[in-house]
């Protein structure tokens, strides 16, 4: 009868867990079809495995090692290229957490890693999954869970293209068999009842028909259509109205934009997805450079520049068979892009030298020898606005060593120098005197631009993209940066650094475009999505026979380009000056691998066709990266419970006096006990349980005993309160204490 009783009461809490999982499974749905999330069915395994060790009740230091080897495992599995048996896969992991876990103490949010969002999700369902726990096992009432599903169903039907009609339904019908069965629960233990299969059967068949009647009528009713107007579109014209006055000021619209002659101001995120590269490697996409500053911005005064034409996939330069370049060394690389907005520029990977550029439908290229601007044209329509297209180009590193001989402006062409040196003739005299200061203590050009770069690295610079002031009308845009503001996003960084080397009289120009962006594995291939908040700023430096090199000073941006030295590179057999100078790697060019683009090409129709917009995705991302951090310390916090809440309580009744303090204080001390540890067993009377309390904390002095006796005097002789409570007040606040330990 025992073995029975114990196994209808098991089953029982199976089919409990069961529709906890069913309600948490309708919340991972949304996240499927609205994200770029793939592998659900991993997620789906942690979750069934969480929910399995909470129902054993495996203890809590088993469970921790079992769930983190699973997140550990499928972290490996879907972001590593490395093999299981390949511990590098453990150094790697590690790089990557204290990556993300520095970006996330200077809150860049948008540059996690997608390996680190998704042990943020697996933490995230861990964490539902004790809430499941602890609402079914401890509480007997799942109704607040419920009741969150049904409102965040709700949400994203309102304001995403998530269709929960059907959603909403199944849980309500699940809800309504847990609610059930957990009143059931709780009806039992409370009359001290025994479970029987005789009572599960009168509980289980007028709560079956109920179910299934409502479900039944829930699909086949009709449903009226919305009663409301759509909210949607008022608050994205108030959100409209809201960014900015009648004068066009307030913030912009993070993203490429032409016009750079007055720059400042605030500017607002926005995730629209400019293209997709696959890449072998992480770099900066470049479109054009500016040489002008006014003191406002940048502008460019031979706004034509020097063109030169290149066939469609015409060789731009060969460097294979070319003499080898002093200073750098050169690796041969191909990529693939696919836009999804369409400029009239063709964004192409830096720091580099193109080799060739090849498209279906363009049938020549016009590259600006001034302004580094790449268009396509075609004979019939002119300048064209590229759809797919694919690069070859020699990715550059440059050798430190090289670049530190560079001292004075000798072998440079008075042109360059008298171009990228300007300086508007009103420029505040402290910008110079900062820039001597900063770099005093250095003798050549690539340790000064380090640096300067290095300054902005400094405590008083701040990231930020709000409440960025305009300079007023006689103040210069660096000198605002410089001494008032020191906050500000990539264009008052690169455009500071610009202004203070060219007071050097170091050649430096303004350099645009986009950063790496966010890289995604498919199929072993890294594929880069570059949306409009990877629009950005950095500079380069020119150095004589070496060229144009790039610097990033903008703080908590990582620059890209590589650097080497020769000296401890060197091969036996080259001298000092060979050291330096590496030819590519000749081989034939490979063809593109256009099976990662197809698959985007292929993600993106399923997209259109559900009219999912990617700044849904990105918002739940980041919803679920804000729930999940939220999450995991609002779950730290409540852990430590034991710990805090005892001095809680204690301030609470200080000051206290009423007829109840007495009593209220020594179940609050009860509770205490029980989550250190210290249970009181099933028939104990409160004296027992208080010698075992004295027992446990090895209490000479009886004070649990003490304490417990004069509760009992007043619960039983009705002594007055205010006396009893102020009399064995310190007892109390040394035993409730004493569980902290």
């Amino acid at each position: 009868m025992i073995q029975r009783k114990s196994l209808l009461e098991s089953l029982f809490k199976v089919v409990l867990y069961g529709f906890g999982g069913l309600l948490l499974w309708e919340w991972l749905q949304p996240v499927n079809q609205l994200t770029d999330t793939d592998n659900m069915g991993m997620f789906i395994v942690f979750m069934c495995l969480s929910l399995l060790t909470y129902f054993l009740r495996v203890h809590w230091v088993v469970r921790i090692l079992i769930l983190m080897g699973y997140m550990t495992l499928a972290i490996q599995y879907l972001y590593s290229q490395l093999s299981l048996f390949d511990l590098a896969w453990i150094g790697e992991l590690m790089g990557d957490m204290k990556l993300n876990i520095s970006r996330i103490m200077e809150a860049d949010w948008m540059l996690l890693t997608n390996s680190f969002r998704t042990w943020l999700f697996f933490i995230l369902i861990w964490l539902i999954s004790y809430l499941i726990h602890y609402w079914v096992t401890i509480r007997r009432n799942i109704f607040l869970f419920f009741l969150l599903t049904i409102v965040f169903l709700a949400v994203l039907d309102t304001f995403t293209p998530y269709d929960a009609d059907n959603s909403i339904i199944r849980v309500m019908i699940i809800g309504l068999v847990v609610l059930g069965l957990l009143a059931y629960s709780r009806l039992f233990e409370h009359e001290k009842l025994t479970v029987s299969m005789d009572g599960l059967r009168r509980w289980l068949i007028p709560l079956s028909i109920m179910v299934l009647a409502s479900g039944t009528i829930g699909f086949a009713a009709p449903k009226l259509q919305p009663q409301w107007p759509d909210p949607v579109p008022f608050i994205t014209s108030y959100a409209n109205k809201s960014s900015g006055d009648s004068n066009g000021a307030g913030s912009k619209r993070v993203g490429y934009g032409e016009n750079d002659t007055k720059l400042g101001g605030s500017i607002s995120d926005d995730q629209t997805v400019v293209f997709y590269a696959d890449a072998s490697t992480r770099h900066y996409w470049k479109v054009e450079n500016k040489s002008h500053y006014t003191g406002k911005g940048w502008t460019m005064l031979d706004n034509h520049g020097e063109l030169t034409e290149y066939d469609n996939d015409q060789d731009i330069v060969n460097l294979t068979s070319a003499a080898a370049l002093p200073g750098m060394r050169l690796q041969e690389l191909k990529a693939s892009v696919k836009m999804e907005q369409f400029y009239n520029h063709v964004p192409y990977p830096t720091p580099s030298i193109l080799q060739r550029v090849s498209a279906d439908d363009a049938d020549q290229y016009m590259f600006n020898d001034s302004t580094n601007l790449l268009t396509a044209q075609s004979k019939s329509w002119g300048r064209l606005k590229l759809t797919d297209y694919e690069i070859d180009y020699f990715l550059t590193t440059f050798d430190r060593n090289y670049l530190r001989k560079v001292t004075s402006a000798n072998n440079i062409p008075e042109n360059i120098m008298n171009t990228y040196t300007q300086l508007p003739r009103n420029l505040p005299e402290r910008i110079r005197n900062l820039a001597e200061k900063i770099t005093s203590t250095q003798d050549n050009w690539y340790d000064k631009a380090k640096a300067i770069e290095n300054h902005f690295d400094g405590p008083e610079f701040v990231y930020d993209k709000q409440d960025i002031p305009y300079p007023e009308e006689r103040q210069d845009y660096v000198d605002q940066f410089l001494f008032e503001t020191l906050r500000g996003y990539c264009d008052n960084f690169s455009t500071a650094m610009v202004v203070l080397l060219r007071s050097l009289d170091i050649p430096a120009r303004w350099a645009k475009g986009y950063s790496d962006g966010v890289a995604t594995i498919k199929n072993g291939e890294s594929i880069y999505m570059i949306t409009n908040n990877n629009a950005h700023s950095w500079v380069e430096v020119y150095f004589p026979e070496v060229g144009w090199v790039p610097f990033e000073p903008t703080k908590g941006f990582n620059n890209t380009n590589r650097f080497y030295d020769a000296s401890v590179n060197t091969q036996a057999n080259m001298n000092d000056h060979d050291a330096a100078i590496t030819t590519p790697e000749k081989r034939e060019p490979s063809q593109p691998v256009k099976k990662p683009l197809e698959e985007v090409d292929q993600t993106n129709q399923r997209t259109n066709s559900k009219s999912v917009d990617i700044s849904w995705k990105v918002l739940l991302r980041n919803i679920a990266i804000g729930l999940g951090v939220v999450s995991i310390l609002t779950f730290l916090f409540y852990q430590s419970r034991r710990k805090w809440l005892p001095y809680v309580f204690i301030t609470r009744y200080k000051g206290k006096n009423s007829t109840d303090t007495f009593t209220n204080a020594y179940h609050v001390l009860l509770k205490q006990l029980n989550r250190a540890g210290v249970q009181r067993r099933e028939g104990q009377t409160l004296r027992e349980y208080a010698v075992y309390v004295d027992t446990v904390y090895s209490m000479a002095n009886n004070n649990m005993l003490k304490l417990t006796e004069g509760y009992e005097r007043f619960l039983y002789r009705g002594d007055q309160e205010k006396q009893v409570w102020k009399q064995y007040q310190e007892l109390w606040e040394n035993l409730i204490k004493e569980t902290t330990s």
